[in-house]
């Protein structure tokens, strides 16, 4: 219409306070998030207020709504405002981003996270890099405490959307002084894959452990898994570690072209297609314990 001269305007709201059919299922979770992102429910005089002023512009699109310049501005000093909303506020973003990023790079000794990290023990590591992740996630979706987060859900199911994957991402970057890809909760989809990748970026490589402190610790591990019930709580997930085990064992033991497999190639051949309950009956079989 505009194209052909006659007159139009579209209008993109923001969130009315007031209950209907797109906001009624959103609970004190999702406003809280919304109000962090800066922008506020907006009253009904308020909306229509907007409504006739923006009929008074001589523009084809306008966004209508109520912004939290505060919320804005803190978004600003983190990097974490899209490019449109960024001529609203005044902020030295660019200067905080990088102070931000350089003081979340160390702990509050100096020490960064790959060097504080690598002084822990590999369980204690991980287990560190998981409460990082879930506790921003819980942050960036409005939880009270990280303890809903679990590990193996994903991002999909716990109700992420790109805006939160992006504000997710801008956390991570500015807590582990990494530079994460925009595509980081696509390509590590649950908070435990995500801590992994985390845990595999910051942690300097080591020397591999000799073969009998492996096997030691491998014994230690089976009769761990053994000793759990097979058809129990968490089952399911237990299974797909050990299946995620086994194809990165495969990966690091292929060997290079024209080299004979090993018996632990085809093993790894044999468990890389292998369903959950095929993982555990090689546990229970082939490793020759009933």
């Amino acid at each position: 219409r505009r194209h052909r001269g006659l007159p139009a305007v579209s209008l993109a709201w923001g969130q009315w306070a007031e209950s209907s059919g797109m906001t009624g299922t959103l609970d004190a979770t999702d406003l809280a998030r919304l109000g962090r992102s800066g922008f506020l429910p907006m009253s009904n005089e308020e909306g229509l207020a907007l409504f006739d002023d923006a009929l008074r512009q001589d523009e084809p699109l306008l966004a209508t709504a109520r912004l939290d310049l505060s919320a804005l501005r803190e978004k600003a000093r983190g990097s974490a405002l899209p490019a449109v909303l960024k001529g609203l506020v005044r902020t030295t973003a660019r200067r905080a981003a990088t102070t931000d990023a350089r003081t979340a790079a160390t702990d509050g000794d100096g020490v960064p996270p790959a060097q504080r990290l690598a002084a822990l023990p590999e369980a204690e590591r991980r287990h560190a890099l998981l409460d990082l992740v879930r506790s921003n996630v819980a942050v960036v979706l409005g939880h009270g405490t990280p303890g809903a987060i679990g590990s193996e859900r994903s991002f999909k199911e716990l109700g992420f959307d790109s805006l939160t994957a992006v504000e997710l991402r801008n956390r991570l970057t500015t807590a582990a002084g990494l530079r994460l890809p925009p595509t980081l909760i696509f390509d590590y989809p649950t908070v435990g894959a995500l801590a992994a990748y985390l845990l595999a970026e910051l942690t300097p490589a080591e020397q591999p452990a000799p073969s009998g402190d492996l096997l030691a610790e491998l014994d230690r591990f089976e009769s761990a898994v053994l000793a759990a019930d097979p058809h129990g709580p968490g089952h399911d997930q237990i299974a797909a570690r050990l299946e995620e085990m086994l194809r990165r064992w495969q990966s690091a033991a292929t060997p290079q072209h024209g080299e004979p497999a090993e018996d632990g190639d085809r093993v790894a051949d044999r468990l890389q297609s292998a369903s959950a309950e095929e993982v555990l009956d090689f546990i229970q079989n082939e490793l020759g314990v009933n």
